[in-house]
């Protein structure tokens, strides 16, 4: 874990520790992630809950999309706003992570190997 926060700080990643999990903030319009550790495989893994949140958007489309208050002329274009911004965000934080998630893959591989 010792390393990855090394790595982070280098790069420029604001951190916060949470017991065995760092919380990491990728900055911009993208979601925080955690880093815990695994330890029955001795392994860090990254969890970002990306696909809970995508869910969560296209179901805000659906509504948006579907109209359901007829009475109410501002909450449907909310709704499909927030969403498109929700996916947007989803889509950033799958590309920002992409370099945390090879540093980790990189660091478990040198300690399976010692």
């Amino acid at each position: 874990m010792e390393q990855i926060k090394i790595w982070l700080s280098q790069q420029g990643y604001r951190y916060q520790e949470l017991g065995d999990s760092l919380k990491v903030k990728l900055g911009g319009l993208s979601h925080e992630i955690q880093i815990v550790k695994d330890y029955p495989k001795d392994e860090l893994v990254v969890v970002t809950a990306e696909v809970r949140k995508a869910l969560g958007y296209g179901l805000m489309l659906f509504a948006g999309l579907g109209g359901i208050e007829p009475n109410v002329d501002w909450l449907p274009p909310l709704l499909v706003a927030g969403s498109v911004v929700g996916f947007i965000a989803v889509v950033l934080t799958e590309i920002k992570v992409q370099q945390i998630k090879q540093e980790i893959l990189q660091v478990n591989h040198l300690k399976a190997r010692s």
